[in-house]
């Protein structure tokens, strides 16, 4: 019996951002391979989001795969939900995991710095464990989500003003991160 890809719940499929992630991640994975070397972490994620964050998480819902990160989507009794990501493609780690751990840990230090000094949105980080030994089996962090549409998706339907708006936009956020001073390359 292979295991079942979980259905996200119906206030989330109304979402139709999230409702297309949910369909191209079904269609674009063998989530059924997925599902069985990673199954063991789905309640675990899902175990450790209620730990930290003092709340019942309901659902832990694969919805995107990159080269070195899963994304789940997990949701809360109270029809809450945050994004978590977890190191690893179908529980196999790209990289070693202290290479992982340490990329995970600039990029919560990239959004915490970027929170703190420009009104750049980003997601708020709440919970980060770049332990690979942890009860998840790999590195992962648990943040908001930032509920939109992606401009890629509405450029073709925009009028002209709302591109200029877009573009004027993006170049206000570039601005923000052309002040901030840095003295060296690097990560933080």
């Amino acid at each position: 019996m292979h295991p079942v890809l979980p259905q996200l719940p119906a206030h989330l499929l109304q979402d139709p951002y999230v409702a297309a992630l949910d369909r191209q991640y079904r269609a674009s994975w063998n989530y059924d391979i997925a599902f069985a070397r990673r199954g063991s972490s789905y309640p675990f994620l899902k175990d450790e989001a209620s730990r930290v964050l003092k709340r019942t998480c309901v659902g832990c819902h694969p919805i995107a795969q990159g080269g070195f990160n899963t994304v789940f989507l997990l949701t809360f009794d109270d029809q809450t939900d945050l994004i978590a990501r977890v190191a690893g493609v179908f529980g196999q780690l790209p990289l070693p995991a202290h290479v992982l751990a340490q990329q995970l840990g600039s990029e919560v230090a990239t959004l915490k710095f970027l929170l703190a000094r420009t009104s750049i949105p980003v997601p708020i980080v709440y919970h980060v464990d770049l332990n690979p030994d942890n009860a998840v089996g790999a590195p992962y962090m648990i943040m908001s989500r930032i509920h939109g549409i992606p401009a890629s998706n509405m450029w073709p339907t925009m009028s002209l003003s709302q591109k200029i708006d877009l573009v004027t936009d993006v170049a206000k956020i570039e601005a923000d991160l052309r002040c901030l001073p840095f003295h060296e390359l690097g990560c933080l």
